[in-house]
């Protein structure tokens, strides 16, 4: 399994001082940092774009050994999502207005819409067995 997380802030995963944060400065578009337990690539887009887009990130991964990729945020892209809405937020929930919502979870009974199905956010087992019926079926 794999995870691709969006954000709209601007991350840094290294600090000032450091040696990969200096070479990076220096003009380096990409730096691997590697130690006995894990390694990380940073690049640099070499423009600014208006947002991160998902189909060439996927790219990136190495695919031999995955069998799926969760993604977070990416609400821009035409993939099916499962909504995590929670009241206590104040937010409005998406699924409403979202045609690619395809779930809900939810820690309480929210009324959701009747067509879509809800899912407990305590209930791991339940989010697993619906995202795994949803794979086995594409």
């Amino acid at each position: 399994m794999a995870a691709i997380k969006h954000t709209h802030h601007d991350v840094n995963f290294d600090q000032p001082g450091k040696d990969s944060y200096e070479l990076r400065k220096a003009g380096a578009e990409q730096m691997l940092v590697a130690s006995s337990k894990r390694w990380m690539l940073i690049n640099e887009n070499s423009e600014t774009l208006a947002d991160a887009k998902l189909t060439p990130l996927i790219h990136k991964l190495d695919h031999k050994n995955l069998d799926l990729i969760l993604v977070e945020g990416f609400k821009h892209e035409p993939i099916p999502r499962i909504e995590i809405y929670r009241s206590e937020l104040g937010k409005p929930p998406l699924h409403h207005k979202d045609g690619y919502i395809i779930a809900v979870a939810t820690p309480n009974s929210e009324d959701i819409a009747p067509q879509i199905p809800r899912l407990d956010l305590n209930n791991l087992d339940e989010i697993i067995n619906f995202i795994s019926a949803k794979i086995t079926n594409i």
